[in-house]
């Protein structure tokens, strides 16, 4: 059995419940099965229940708890630059960070995914691709073959992000938004619900001086 903390009482929370949810019911042996401890919290009290779960305290408290994997539950259009600072404040090695995949999503076997990251019921990654730490993939989200989505960066729901492209570290992709093949997102970058991204900046500038 695998022990699972969860840091941040939020909506993305219930989306990794209901990943762990389906993790479990496909499991076959003990190793793969998942149980959720409780949940760490800056704004709720210690001690008080959320969705059923025991708040055991803040954020801070992370480093201290040993025998436990960790996910990251925080992360919206409006916090996620902050990402790597409440990463960094947790004090948690890499090696006890989770990796949570929705047994309803396609996953490439050559696709790399990292550490911290979790992926949604519906979504696909393609071949070779490159999920890098504590990327957050949302439900029916589809990665083209060898993209490579920067640490921290998050996938809302129903995004297309086709074949080729770079998104940099700590990039908010809204949701239905669509991304043309081969770009480059710049690092902290914010893309808007169903936007149509055609050229980054620099594209537009070489594609007008042909």
């Amino acid at each position: 059995m695998n022990n699972l903390m969860i840091l941040g009482a939020s909506g993305n929370a219930l989306d990794i419940l209901d990943i762990i949810d389906s993790i479990n019911d496909r499991a076959v042996t003990d190793s793969e099965r998942w149980q959720v401890d409780g949940l760490l919290d800056d704004r709720l009290p210690e001690g008080s229940l959320w969705q059923g779960l025991l708040v055991r305290g803040a954020l801070s408290l992370a480093n201290a708890i040993e025998d436990r994997q960790f996910i990251m539950a925080i992360g919206s259009d409006k916090s996620y630059r902050s990402l790597p600072a409440l990463v960094n404040a947790t004090g948690i090695g890499a090696h006890q960070w989770a990796t949570l995949i929705h047994s309803g999503a396609a996953v490439s076997r050559s696709a790399k995914i990292g550490k911290g990251v979790y992926i949604q019921f519906g979504s696909s990654i393609a071949g070779l691709v490159h999920l890098e730490d504590h990327v957050k993939i949302a439900a029916n989200a589809t990665i083209g073959h060898e993209t490579r989505i920067g640490w921290g960066t998050i996938v809302a729901p129903g995004v297309i992000i086709s074949g080729g492209v770079v998104v940099h570290r700590n990039v908010y992709i809204g949701a239905g938004a669509v991304i043309r093949q081969g770009l480059e997102i710049g690092e902290g970058s914010l893309i808007g619900m169903g936007a149509c991204l055609l050229y980054t900046s620099d594209a537009a500038d070489e594609e007008d001086s042909v």
